[in-house]
C-alpha cells in the first residue's frame, strides 16, 4: 500500500432488491487490513392498512486480505465481524408481525472476494457464519393497534450476512495493472 490512504464506498446490491436503502464505508490501513462500516434503514409504513417494514442496522468487519494485490481492496479477505439490526415485518391487516424493538446482535467470522469490474469499480462477494442473539416479540393487529402477543428468545448459529456489494474505489485505492504483486 502507498502512503496516501485508500477509501471506498458501496451499496448492497441484495439489500436495494429488498428496497433497503444502505451504504458501505471502507478504509485500507497497513499492508492487507481493510476496516469496513455498513449503514442500513428502511422504514415503510401503510399504517391504514397495517403494512410494516421497518429495518435498521449496521456492521463493522475487520479483514485481511489473503493475497497480495495492488489494490488493498481486490482479491480474497478474512475477517472478524460485529453487527446490530432493528426490524418490524408485517404485512396486511391479518398477518402477525415480528418486532425487536431493541436491536439484535451477531458476531462472526466473514469471507469477502472482491471482483474488479473497472479501474475504480469492485464487486464484492461476502459472506459471514457467525452467531445472532437478541429477542423479538410476535404481535397481531386487532382494531387500529398492534397487540403484543409473545415475546422470544433468538440464538442462531450459522450464516448472519451476505453481501453482493458494488464498490467505488476513491482515493490512491485503484485496481489498475502493475504495482507490486
Amino acid at each position: 500500500m502507498s502512503g496516501k490512504p485508500a477509501f471506498a464506498v458501496g451499496t448492497n446490491l441484495l439489500y436495494d432488491l429488498l428496497l433497503v436503502p444502505n451504504i458501505t464505508v471502507k478504509a485500507a490501513f497497513a499492508d492487507r487490513l481493510t476496516l469496513d462500516a455498513d449503514w442500513m434503514c428502511a422504514w415503510w409504513s401503510r399504517k391504514s392498512r397495517h403494512r410494516y417494514y421497518r429495518i435498521y442496522g449496521g456492521d463493522i468487519d475487520i479483514a485481511y486480505r489473503l493475497s497480495p494485490s495492488a489494490s488493498p481492496f481486490a482479491g480474497h479477505h478474512l475477517g472478524l465481524y460485529a453487527s446490530l439490526v432493528c426490524y418490524d415485518f408485517q404485512f396486511g391487516r391479518k398477518n402477525k408481525g415480528l418486532l425487536s424493538d431493541k436491536y439484535n446482535y451477531a458476531v462472526g467470522i466473514s469471507y469477502a472476494y472482491s471482483l474488479p469490474l473497472a479501474p475504480r469499480l469492485n464487486l464484492d462477494f461476502s459472506l459471514g457464519v457467525g452467531y445472532m442473539w437478541g429477542q423479538f416479540k410476535k404481535h397481531s393487529p386487532i382494531d387500529d393497534h398492534d397487540v403484543w402477543v409473545s415475546t422470544h428468545k433468538n440464538h442462531w448459529i450459522g450464516p448472519t450476512r451476505l453481501g453482493v456489494t458494488l464498490t467505488w474505489l476513491l482515493g490512491s485505492a485503484t485496481n489498475a495493472k502493475g504495482g507490486k504483486r
